[in-house]
Formats: C-alpha cells, sequence, structure tokens
C-alpha cells in the first residue's frame, strides 16, 4: 500500500458554535481537515442538522473506515495466493 498522506486518525465531528456547520478535526489541537455544510450552506431545521452531522461523523471515521479496507484486502489477498 502506498504511504497515506492525510492528518492521521483519529477524527472528530464538532459543531462551531454560533456557526451552521461542523468541522471535521484531527484530534485534540489539529487543524480543521474538513468544513461541512449542507446542501443550502446552512442547517436550518432538524432534518438539516441531523444530515449535516451524519455526514461529518461519516467524514471523521474515514481513516478507520480505510484502515479496515486495508486489512480486507490483505485478508482477501491471502485467501487468493491459497486458492492459487
Amino acid at each position: 500500500m502506498s504511504e497515506n498522506k492525510f492528518t492521521p486518525g483519529p477524527w472528530g465531528a464538532t459543531k462551531i458554535p454560533d456557526r451552521s456547520h461542523y468541522v471535521v478535526h484531527g484530534g485534540n489541537d489539529a487543524l480543521p481537515v474538513a468544513d461541512v455544510r449542507s446542501e443550502t450552506g446552512h442547517i436550518r431545521g432538524p432534518r438539516g442538522s441531523v444530515e449535516t452531522f451524519a455526514n461529518a461523523r461519516l467524514i471523521a471515521a474515514v481513516p478507520d473506515l480505510l484502515r479496515e479496507a486495508e486489512k480486507a484486502i490483505a485478508w482477501f489477498s491471502k485467501l487468493t495466493d491459497l486458492a492459487g
């Protein structure tokens, strides 16, 4: 696998006080890695807020998802080697 070129995890999603968006950040003092907003650019109403926070949490899970995908690829590669 190639070397990862992104802010290492874990990432977290935080709502910015008095703002209408969430920021995904890497660790306690790390810089933001994503600014998550709704389609309209703000999160008015309960649905917009819930969907925007869900999107922020999904983005925050990327380092963990990548690690698990790499494990799955390695596992399937072993199966392929055994079947070959």
